[in-house]
Parts: structure tokens; sequence; C-alpha cells
């Protein structure tokens, strides 16, 4: 499309002028922002649990729902049985079947992204505040499948890794995760951790099968990227304590990743604890913290400390103008005028400190500064008081400040229960 056709506001293929300048002053509004939030850990970690957990008490009187699609199939039993089947929490089931009860994987795909595409357009009108993918690498896996049957002829064989389009599977995988980011609402993906097996020889010559972990399993490249279109990453772990009969497991999340407050990087929660009795089976105590409100307090929290540090720096005051001199306008008619009285004075220098630095080969281009240079000693007499001492006061006050706000994060971000200690070694 031309500029002659924008500018007269026919439209072919583009935007009309009108379609322009309505969103260039939509623009100036104030956009709500939502997190895009990715969750990882081992098979077991309490993930699923975290993001349907996520709707605030307030969010849910006020009729707020969340939408999940349940592509691992793990979320319905923990809100059959973990949650009571609340009816704010919607999960749907995206795998289509033909009539032998085989995936069409097609069809699977196109389900998710069309579920997507109507949470975008009406997400707001359903006031839809979370929507979950469960399990974002295994939805890489069916974009893989996806791309085999309409690509390669609809088979599946093993043998057809040589020559297989992985660009076809790209496209489809961050279509949908950037129809996600598109959506009105808050973002939560899952995925398992991401694991390479391989044979090595032991010291007796028997090949071992070994695995590795490393990260998270969704997708990574080196054009293209799960973890940069991720707001917020956090980690899952599990920890697993035995003495004597009671065995006792910690979930915990750590975070990895926060866009926009840096300070919220590395903090650790404590998720869900519980103790079991191995001789009976019981469970002693299961006892769940949960994640997501954690986060957003601490967040808002930190963005309030951000704002009353803002609004107590004040600016300089007017009445510092006269003990410091002439402002800088002022001056320049000064120095004006007094070059008019005397040609022979050296035009003043914009450079308020003299450079001491006799070596200086850019030292010779500028004329010698005549003008007075205000020192502390100065302002010490005016205002007759000691800077030195002041200055120390209030950086002693702003340490021990910053030292009581430490502890008290230090304090809540994990729960200090009496057998909380341990933790602080797998840590």
């Amino acid at each position: 499309m031309g500029l002659e056709e924008v500018m007269s506001g026919e439209k072919k293929d583009g935007f009309t002028a009108d379609e322009i300048a309505k969103e260039w002053r939509d623009s100036a509004e104030k956009k709500e922002s939502y997190m895009m939030m990715g969750i990882y850990g081992p098979e077991g970690t309490a993930k699923s649990g975290v993001a349907l957990d996520a709707l605030t008490s307030e969010e849910i009187q006020e009729g707020g729902k969340i939408a999940v699609i349940d592509v691992d199939d793990s979320c319905q039993k923990i809100w059959e049985e973990c949650l009571g089947s609340p009816v704010h929490v919607r999960i749907i089931d995206p795998l289509i079947t033909d009539e032998e009860d085989d995936v069409t994987w097609v069809a699977t795909y196109n389900k998710v992204s069309s579920f997507l595409s109507w949470f975008k357009r009406n997400g707001k009108k359903e006031n839809i505040k979370w929507v979950i993918l469960d399990g974002l690498d295994t939805f890489l896996k069916w974009c893989e499948f996806k791309m085999k049957v309409e690509f390669h002829g609809g088979e599946m064989a093993e043998n057809m890794e040589i020559g297989l389009d992985w660009g076809k599977r790209n496209q489809m995988y961050y279509k949908v995760v950037r129809l996600l980011k598109s959506i009105p609402a808050n973002i939560i993906v899952t995925a398992h951790m991401a694991s390479n097996s391989y044979y090595e020889k032991d010291t007796n010559g028997n090949k071992v099968l070994r695995t590795e972990i490393s990260g998270a399993n969704w997708h990574k490249g080196k054009q293209q990227d799960t973890a940069d279109e991720l707001f917020e990453i956090i980690r899952m772990r599990k920890h697993v304590r035995k003495s004597g009969i009671f065995k006792t497991k910690k979930y915990t999340a750590e975070v990895e990743k926060w866009k926009g407050n840096a300070r919220m990087e590395n903090r650790k929660f404590l998720v869900l604890e519980t103790k079991t009795n191995t001789e009976t089976n019981e469970n002693e105590k299961i006892e769940w913290h949960g994640l997501i409100h954690k986060l957003r307090e601490y967040n808002e929290k930190d963005k309030q400390s951000d704002r009353e540090k803002s609004e107590k720096s004040e600016p300089v005051k007017d009445d510092m103008d006269d003990l410091l001199g002439p402002s800088q306008s002022d001056s320049k008619e000064l120095k004006t005028k007094d070059r008019k009285k005397s040609d022979n004075t050296p035009t003043p220098s914009p450079v308020i400190a003299e450079n001491d630095d006799d070596d200086d080969e850019d030292s010779d281009d500028f004329p010698e500064d005549t003008s007075e240079t205000v020192s502390e000693a100065s302002i010490e007499n005016a205002l007759d008081v000691d800077l030195s001492e002041e200055l120390d006061e209030e950086s002693e006050q702003e340490q021990d400040e910053d030292e009581e706000k430490n502890d008290e994060e230090k304090g809540n971000e994990i729960d200090t229960s009496d057998d909380e200690e341990w933790l602080d070694d797998v840590f």
C-alpha cells in the first residue's frame, strides 16, 4: 500500500489514514499490563496447582475466571480432588480424535489456536483473568506431529528425522505463543525439565545410560527462544527429607526472571509442605502456601517502595540560587555586558571546574575560566552547618533502613517453621 493510498483514505491491503490516526491517539492512553509467566520443573512439583490457584479471593468474588488449555491432561484431577471443582476454573480438553480414537493433530492444533483467538476477542467480556496453557513442551511435540502430517504425507515414522522442516514446526509453535501474549489477561505456561540421555562406558567397559537435566523443556534456539517471549520465569523444586518414620516434602519456587523488577529475581518461596507417616502412609500435615498471590504482593510492595522514594526526592530549592550565584541565563547576560565594556576580556568558558591536567591536549581549545567556584566551605559558612556531619547521619540512617528492609524480606520469602532449617542446606 503506497503513501498516496494511505493519505487518501483508500484501503486495499493496509491501514487508512483515519485508522492510523485513531491508533496513534489511542496509544497515548495508559494500557493495562499483564503477566506472561513460564513455570517449569520436574514432574510433581506443584506447577499445575500453582497455576490453578492464581485468582485472589477478591477476583473470585467479582466473578473472575481462569481458562485452562489442559495439554498435559493433569489439571482435571487437581481441579476435582484438591480444589473441589470450583466454577471459576474452566478446563478445556484440546485433544480431538477420529472414529478410531486416533488423535487428529491438525484439528487438535486448530482447536487450541481457535480457543486462544476466542479468548483474545471475548476475554474481557467473559471476565477471564488468567489463561493457562498447561504443558507447553508437550504442545511443542504436538506441533511436530502436525508438521509431519501436513508436510510429509501424513506419515509418522521415526526414520523421518532427516529432511524434516523444523522451521514449520517452530512457526506453528510461536504463532500460539504470541497469540497467548495478545490475550488481554495474565498468562501462565508450564513445562517439564529438559533431559538429554546418552550412553557411556563405565570403569569396567560396560555401557551405562546417563541422563542430564538442563533447564525447561520448551523450545530453545539461537534465532527464537521461548524464554525471550516470557516476562516472568519460575523454577519449581521438591525437597525430600526422611527422619525416622516420617517423610517431609517441601515444594519451593525460585524467580529466575521478572521483567520490569529485577529485585524479584532470585527470591525463593515456600509453596507446599507435607509430612507423611511412612508406616501408616497417612499424611500428618498438608499445608498449602500458594505462590502467585505472593509474587504479586512482593512485586506491588517493590513498586510502592519506588513510588514512595520518588515522592520523597525533593527538587533543588529556589533559595539556593542566592547562595550559588546567578543562574546560567543570568550569567550569560552579565558576561555579555562585561564583554561589551572591554574587548580584551577573554571569552568565559562554559566549563564549571578548571581542568588541572596540564598534559591534556584539548585543554588549550578552551579559554581560561574566570568564573568563581563555590566551595563546600562557603556553603557551610552561609548555612552555618557542618555538611560532613549531616551527610554521615543521612548515610547511616539510609543504611539502617536498607538493613531492616533486607531482614524483613529474608524472613518473609521462606516460611520459618520449626523444621525449616534443613531447607537452607538445599538452597
